[in-house]
């Protein structure tokens, strides 16, 4: 549970994307549009080849909300 706590708080964009992407293969799959196993291996092709390099270009994008604190 820290580890979903820390992800939310340092990475929140792509913790959003994440959800977002959940949510569509869930609407996707109970509309009846795509089956279970078809969203499981798009999901998985997705990973591979879109997760690192939309990881890097949402991150590179996130501006931080907060000066950094030097060590007092």
């Amino acid at each position: 549970m820290n580890k979903l706590r820390e992800l939310l708080k340092n990475e929140p964009v792509a913790a959003a994307v994440g959800a977002i992407v959940a949510a569509v293969f869930a609407y996707l799959v109970t509309s009846g549009a795509m089956t279970a196993d078809t969203a499981d291996f798009v999901a998985a092709v997705l990973t591979v080849v879109l997760g690192v390099p939309i990881a890097v270009g949402v991150r590179s994008k996130v501006t931080p909300v907060d000066r950094p604190r030097a060590e007092e």
